[in-house]
């Protein structure tokens, strides 16, 4: 990557303990440490006017600001740009629409016409936007000209490879997620628990923040998310879900759970909605399966050993080496931000 101009970046974020925070902001700060650029991340919920006014006063002592998720106000944003022109906005969520499965009684939340105005009028006034796939990308682009794609990374050196060529039963079917998204999971878990009732050496296991699934089988189990739980999870797993229902909402999201599958080789059997048809290649480095029955002949092939898994265990590494690792992604960001500095920087001196 050629020099950049890029020193010093200042992101701030909304909570630390929200998935967005944790894999698009704080993967980041080993990366840009390596490159000798200073990145600041400061949480902005909770703060107070005064809080958020001295937080907002030292952007204009850094290159690029970067705002993630959350939707300042107009006041706020303004005085923020005020402080330093570079100001992008990044979201990995269809923000602009409602969660089909989420019944919610606040006006403001996503989807909501008071959400929506909010979001296109940031929109509209940041210098920038960072949008987690190409969906996000054309919704953004309605009201940006300046928007850049950058999926939702994964640190390779957190998920190692793990050769299960040599694994023997039980057969471990496996699901990994927020327990907001356990809906996507009941829509399939039916045929599971068939699946399961046909062979005794096959067992469900998933991992969540909470046990809310609802549903007794000696060979369903629940594990408790934790960081030093997932890795282990997915050593044992013989196969990773991820379902999803065929609505604007999914069609959003950024087939990070694939990509966690994939990053340790595992076979990944996941709905063709949205990004999951961009990093799934059907029978090269995973699965795409639609209907149910698809999803019980792909699982009775893995089953049955009927497919080799070892080449599709490197294709699915190679494919989230290459394109969607840390080191990869972050030279892409700092390439984006470079250019939204080189960008100013030619309108100052034109002017």
């Amino acid at each position: 990557m050629a020099e950049n101009s890029i020193k010093k970046i200042l992101c701030f974020f909304l909570g630390d303990r929200l998935p967005s925070t944790k894999f698009r902001v704080f993967q980041y700060r080993e990366y840009f440490k390596s490159k000798n650029i200073l990145f600041q991340v400061e949480p902005i919920s909770g703060k107070t006017r005064n809080e958020k006014k001295e937080l907002f006063l030292s952007a204009r002592n850094y290159d690029v600001v970067i705002v993630q998720k959350k939707l300042l106000s107009i006041y706020w944003l303004n005085f923020l740009k005020h402080q330093n022109p570079n100001v992008g906005y990044d979201f990995d969520d269809a923000l602009y629409v409602k969660e089909p499965h989420v019944e919610r009684k606040r006006i403001y939340r996503p989807g909501t016409l008071i959400f929506r105005t909010k979001l296109m009028a940031v929109l509209r006034r940041v210098s920038y936007v960072v949008a987690g796939n190409g969906i996000l990308q054309a919704y953004a682009k309605k009201y940006n000209n300046h928007v850049f794609v950058l999926p939702t990374p994964i640190n390779t050196d957190m998920y190692p490879f793990i050769d299960r060529s040599s694994k023997k039963k039980p057969f471990i079917i496996g699901w990994i997620g927020t327990s907001k998204n356990l809906f996507y999971l009941k829509q399939i878990l039916p045929d599971i628990l068939r699946f399961l009732n046909d062979y005794q050496d096959v067992m469900f296991h998933y991992m969540s923040n909470k046990n809310s699934l609802n549903t007794v089988h000696a060979r369903v189990r629940f594990i408790q998310w934790s960081p030093e739980n997932e890795i282990e999870f997915l050593k044992k797993m013989s196969v990773g879900l991820m379902p999803l229902t065929n609505d604007d909402w999914s069609r959003g999201k950024c087939a990070f759970k694939a990509l966690q599958y994939m990053a340790t080789g595992l076979p990944v059997i996941a709905s063709p909605v949205g990004m999951n048809k961009e990093v799934i290649q059907h029978m090269k480095n995973g699965f795409l399966a639609d209907h149910a029955n698809e999803w019980i002949d792909i699982l009775n092939k893995l089953y049955h050993q009927k497919i080799d898994t070892v080449q599709l265990a490197a294709a699915a590494r190679k494919t989230v080496t290459e394109q969607y690792s840390i080191n990869v992604c972050g030279e892409k960001l700092l390439s984006m931000l470079d250019s939204v500095l080189k960008k100013e920087n030619n309108q100052l001196f034109m002017k």
